[in-house]
């Protein structure tokens, strides 16, 4: 019974000392710009990882006339 429980108790201590796998995080915002490439407003800060991470880092969106939005990460 000790054995089992030792066993337990060991695996519960070594399973909780992995982190997660998803390590690729940065906190990124869209900020928006102008035709002329002027800064205009920017939108809250908040944390990305993961492939969602992936699909915005540094992408740029043509909003046409109203100009461009870049998402930029740290």
């Amino acid at each position: 019974m000790k054995r089992k429980l030792i066993i337990a108790i060991a695996f519960v201590l070594i399973a909780g000392s992995f982190t997660s796998c998803e390590k690729t995080c940065k906190t990124c915002k869209k900020v928006y710009y102008d035709g002329s490439g002027n800064y205009l407003s920017e939108d809250a800060e908040a944390e990305y990882c993961g492939a969602v991470l992936l699909s915005i880092d540094g992408k740029t969106i043509d909003l046409g006339a109203l100009g461009s939005a870049k998402w930029e990460c740290r």
